[in-house]
């Protein structure tokens, strides 16, 4: 590979961010309001508190359901996802979501 095409590469590498967007389904036995509640005053904290979460994550972000808003976008021609949050995580490369989710921090406080 000569000296451009190396340059080129590395570039184009550094220029590259990866987002990763899940949805989240509560658990089962949890009620709405009780996930909800959670979702918007606790988790961010307990999530962003991890050592590799600072580490790794450029951003993160969140969002609840909103069962109003999911049927306006349901009377529309969107297409839809029914989930009881939403996050977007952005990093460098996916390799360092998975070490997020692979870290044992996370696995013992992040994941709840």
């Amino acid at each position: 590979m000569s000296i451009y095409q190396w340059l080129v590469v590395e570039v184009l590498t550094a220029a590259i961010e990866f987002f990763w967007v899940v949805f989240i389904h509560r658990k089962p036995e949890t009620s709405v309001e009780d996930f909800q509640a959670y979702w918007r005053d606790e988790h961010s904290k307990v999530f962003s508190s991890i050592p590799t979460v600072k580490k790794n994550l450029l951003s993160y972000e969140k969002a609840r359901g909103d069962a109003d808003a999911l049927q306006q976008l349901k009377d529309t021609s969107f297409g839809t996802i029914e989930a009881d949050g939403m996050a977007i995580f952005e990093a460098k490369f996916y390799k360092k979501i998975d070490e997020v989710f692979t870290d044992e921090d996370y696995k013992k406080d992040g994941s709840a």
